[in-house]
């Protein structure tokens, strides 16, 4: 926690019990000639005090919390993974990042829909008797696709397609980010839902991370990002559906916290990516 954190802080703890606090503090302390020099300091330290004995948590106080930003076709970023065949490692490029302040522990969610277009016919798409969607064996995949391994992708067999996946912030505290690597987004806007953090974008055009090239989509790409920056969950939807059904899927999905512990040390890469691929 550095000044800024207890600055913002300070604005969380009541005026009444700050003023009670120092006057009990002072009793019986330092000469009247130091008080002017320590007196931020001590009110800063009051604050902190009173913020912890509140059980203010840093997400009350504002700390947690969700940026993007473009990516120049310089900026690169390291990675390294395991595959059937070899150990991949190197640089990755992007076109836009997401960056997280979330918690470095949390728990492990779980989601179902609440409402989908009759029209989609999914495959790679399980859930159990209660429609929780269950995470898929993805083996086969994961040959030259590591992130298929903790991904939930749910896809249409036309020309239609969705795919969902959660995170985890745990995996980013390490100056990591969410990455797009080919798909440059049109005007991202951000929202509120309650608790949640909210990110939606449009993707019509498209650089190919490897040689820079450019171009246009026939059909614009949407996603979704809800941000639980309390509980430390990322769930991303995106594809070729409107922007108005996707909207409506998000509004009506159901995460809920399930039983375990997702941590930093469980992720190899402090980088993922979540580009709306039909592979």
């Amino acid at each position: 926690m550095n000044r800024y954190d207890l600055l913002e802080a300070l604005n969380q703890v009541d005026e009444v019990q700050l003023e009670a606090t120092e006057r009990f503090y002072e009793s019986g302390k330092e000469p009247v000639m130091k008080r002017k020099v320590i007196k931020t300091t001590r009110v800063l330290l009051i604050a902190a005090i009173i913020t912890a004995l509140l059980g203010i948590t840093a997400y009350a106080a504002g700390l947690f919390g969700l940026r993007g930003r473009d990516v120049s076709p310089e900026e690169s970023f390291p990675v390294s993974f395991d595959t059937d065949w070899d150990e991949a490692f190197g640089a990755w490029k992007g076109t836009y990042a997401l960056e997280f302040d979330g918690p470095d522990t949390c728990q492990p969610v779980r989601y179902r829909f609440g409402w989908m277009p009759d029209y989609l016919e999914f495959f790679w798409y399980n859930t159990d008797e209660e429609g929780w969607v269950k995470r898929i064996d993805y083996t086969s995949y994961t040959d030259d696709i590591p992130w298929y391994e903790h991904v939930e992708a749910v896809r249409n067999k036309t020309e239609d397609f969705f795919i969902s996946d959660v995170y985890y912030t745990p995996q980013f505290v390490d100056s990591g980010a969410l990455l797009l690597m080919n798909q440059v987004p049109d005007q991202v806007n951000e929202d509120k839902w309650g608790e949640l953090s909210v990110h939606t974008f449009t993707c019509s055009t498209w650089r190919d991370w490897q040689t820079g090239e450019t171009g246009r989509y026939d059909i614009p790409l949407n996603h979704i990002i809800l941000f639980h920056p309390e509980q430390g969950w990322i769930f991303c939807i995106r594809g070729s559906l409107p922007m108005d059904e996707l909207m409506e899927i998000a509004r009506n999905v159901e995460v809920e916290q399930t039983e375990g512990l997702v941590e930093h040390s469980q992720f190899r890469n402090p980088y993922d990516i979540f580009d709306a691929g039909q592979g």
